[in-house]
């Protein structure tokens, strides 16, 4: 049989491949993938990458200016609380501090009055968010 492969599967595909490789250890990999998906316009693929790329524990995939510009894509899509967490790492990981704090805080009543979640689990999200948000405030970035 013959299949056809249509670019929004192509992405699909990439980015669920960039999720394994990330969950197996191998970010440098895993960034290829995702980067593949997020140039295909896939707002997930954008979102992960931009986050992989400001928050990296390996300094040499750290990459503040290519974060901030993949978040900035997805924001445009998807302005909610978890991709405004991830802009506001990509801006911490670029330097750019008080705006990172902005947009966290943002995030946090966003995340604070989303009607999707169960209280537990905006507890368990809470803590995260407020911890990055003290970070960027003191010109940290967070790295994972």
């Amino acid at each position: 049989p013959v299949f056809f492969r249509t670019p929004r599967a192509v992405a699909e595909l990439a980015y669920q491949e960039g999720l394994e490789l990330k969950k197996a250890g191998d970010l440098g990999k895993a960034i290829t993938q995702l980067k593949l998906a997020a140039d295909q316009g896939h707002v997930s693929a954008q979102n992960s990458l931009a986050w992989a790329l400001a928050t990296s524990k390996v300094k040499e995939l750290r990459d503040g200016p290519t974060s901030v510009a993949y978040a900035e894509k997805a924001v445009a899509v998807d302005r909610t609380y978890n991709v405004l967490d991830t802009y506001a790492a990509a801006l911490a990981c670029k330097g750019e501090f008080s705006r990172a704090g902005e947009i966290q805080g943002e995030a946090i009543r966003l995340l604070n009055a989303a009607k999707n979640l169960s209280p537990n689990q905006r507890q368990a999200l809470i803590g995260g968010f407020e911890a990055r948000l003290k970070l960027y405030r003191a010109g940290q970035a967070y790295v994972e």
